[in-house]
C-alpha cells in the first residue's frame, strides 16, 4: 500500500483543523469557569450557563508575542427578573477580565 503525498497533505490538514477546535473548545471551557465562579462570588444567576464568542483576533502580549485575543458574552440576573449582559476576555489561555454590566440590585 502506498500513500500518495495528496493523503499526507489532506491528513495534515483535517488534524490541525481538528486541534485548533479543539484548543478552542478548551479556551471556551476556561472562560465558562471564570464566569460561573464570578457570578457565584457577586450572587448572581448565571443565565443559560453559557458563553458565545463574540470576537476573535490576534493581539501582542507585554512581552510581543502574538496570541489570540477572544471576546464571549454571556447573560446574568441579579433579581431573577431582568437579564443583563457580561463579557468575558482571554488571551490565549488566560483570562484578562470580566465585565458585567450594571445591574440592580437585589
Amino acid at each position: 500500500m502506498y500513500i500518495e503525498l495528496m493523503d499526507v497533505v489532506w491528513l495534515t490538514v483535517i488534524a490541525s483543523i481538528g486541534g485548533i477546535w479543539w484548543h478552542g473548545f478548551k479556551v471556551k471551557e476556561r472562560a465558562l469557569a471564570a464566569v460561573r465562579k464570578r457570578c457565584e462570588e457577586l450572587d448572581l444567576q448565571f443565565l443559560d450557563q453559557n458563553v458565545a464568542l463574540r470576537s476573535i483576533k490576534l493581539k501582542r502580549t507585554t512581552s510581543g508575542q502574538a496570541r489570540v485575543y477572544r471576546v464571549y458574552g454571556f447573560e446574568f440576573s441579579s433579581t431573577g427578573e431582568e437579564r443583563y449582559r457580561g463579557y468575558v476576555t482571554l488571551l490565549g489561555m488566560q483570562v484578562q477580565e470580566i465585565i458585567i454590566e450594571p445591574h440592580r440590585l437585589h
